[in-house]
């Protein structure tokens, strides 16, 4: 009785790589493996490699008369953001149940498709990456983070959503800030991310920039929501951009400075003012 061809016998020849084929056990002729997969003739497929996709297309030049299988195909296509982890069999694969997938899932390591929110493709990376803190990231398909908005800061890495996260009052969240209330200028560089709200400034609730203590009020700390009104006895021209004073300033002796005095006032009918003093006229 004549023996039966084996599997690695059968392939038609001349063949110089096995790529896409596979022998079961028991097998007579070679199985070209499935998409996603590759195999090298043992009993079994491979998934294909991370990075890379794999679709079983064989081809037949009539030049050469070789058999020429693929294999492992490509790269996938990180530019246009995509990821493949393994056994993916198109360079742009796509997940059903996208908007559900979150980090630390199980999916989440494993599945091919579009980058989700909070995380971007790099190419030459097998897995996506999380945008670092001080970025985030709001969609899929994206190949780099945004800048944390100015008013707002991102503390934690893989942020898709900075709705919530705003910089505390009586400080300054510039672009790019981790950190709701930055007690000390933080830096990146030359560059200030952020600080405290300066003195002759008040910075309130839900505002990204500082404003000017308005005239009758004063501001002489830092880091304050909102500026106080100036005291009896005193005046607050505050009109910083023509170099008048950011602080409180001592009315003329006798003169009369109520709460939130503006300016200085004039000394009452039948006094004048001398050296800082309301005098009687004689």
């Amino acid at each position: 009785m004549t023996a039966p061809t084996s599997c690695y016998d059968a392939l038609p020849g001349p063949v110089t790589t096995f790529n896409d084929w596979f022998c079961p056990a028991g097998s007579i002729y070679p199985t070209l493996c499935g998409p996603g997969l590759y195999g090298d003739l043992t009993t079994t497929c491979t998934a294909c490699p991370a990075g890379k996709y794999c679709w079983p297309v064989e081809e037949d030049p009539a030049a050469s008369g070789i058999w020429v299988p693929k294999g492992i195909t490509g790269d996938c296509d990180h530019a246009a953001g995509f990821i493949c982890q393994g056994g993916s069999w198109s360079p742009k694969p796509q997940y059903n149940g996208l908007d559900f997938l979150i980090a630390g899932s199980q999916d989440f390591t494993t599945y091919n498709g579009p980058t989700i929110a909070g995380y971007i493709a790099q190419t030459g990376a097998a897995t996506q990456l999380a945008c670092v803190p001080g970025t985030f990231n709001p969609s899929f398909y994206q190949l780099t983070c945004i800048d944390c908005y100015a008013g707002r800061y991102c503390p934690d890495s893989g942020m898709r959503d900075i709705s919530d996260y705003i910089c505390k009052e009586g400080y300054i969240c510039h672009s790019k800030m981790s950190i709701a209330k930055p007690v000390t200028a933080v830096m990146d560089g030359l560059t200030v991310l952020g600080e405290p709200c300066p003195i002759g400034y008040h910075c309130p609730y839900f505002l990204s920039h500082k404003l000017p203590c308005p005239d009758g009020f004063t501001s002489e700390e830092a880091a304050l929501a909102f500026c106080s009104t100036c005291p009896s006895g005193h005046f607050c021209d505050n009109d910083v951009s023509t170099g008048g004073s950011v602080s409180k300033i001592v009315c003329v002796t006798d003169s009369i400075c109520d709460l939130g005095e503006k300016r200085q006032p004039n000394c009452a009918i039948g006094m004048f003012e001398l050296d800082n003093y309301c005098r009687n006229c004689t």
